[in-house]
């Protein structure tokens, strides 16, 4: 899909089409600051993988929004933590985070390991 991500709205036919997606992959996108609005709209979403987004420094906290979510994977980005709504993801069973320093030194705070307790796997990180 193109366009800038500014707005959550699509055509039906868009919408029906991504409400049944379930893997997700985005990345090599240098100069994005934020994830397009459209990607909390996923809720059947079990899969999404970000990599090489350097000027994203934050995830959205509509990332909750996507319920079904199971596995998480975040690569070379400049996400410096994770946003609250990390708790409401239920579903979350992996979260990989590779060559993201900032995001690294978040999650090994005692404070943001509680709020990522239910997830089973969380590899080499927290």
């Amino acid at each position: 899909m193109a366009g800038n991500g500014a707005t959550r709205s699509s055509s039906p036919e868009i919408t029906r089409v991504l409400n049944s997606l379930q893997s997700l992959t985005l990345g090599n996108y240098p100069g994005i600051q934020e994830l397009p609005q459209w990607l909390g709209d996923l809720t059947s979403l079990r899969q999404l993988e970000l990599f090489d987004f350097p000027d994203i420094h934050e995830l959205p906290e509509w990332l909750g929004d996507l319920v079904s979510l199971n596995g998480m994977t975040i690569i070379s980005c400049g996400i410096m933590s994770l946003p609250e709504s990390i708790q409401q993801l239920t579903n979350l069973e992996s979260l990989v985070i590779r060559n993201c320093p900032e995001l690294h030194k978040w999650c090994k705070l005692e404070e943001n390991k509680a709020r990522m307790g239910h997830i089973i796997e969380v590899p080499e990180l927290c």
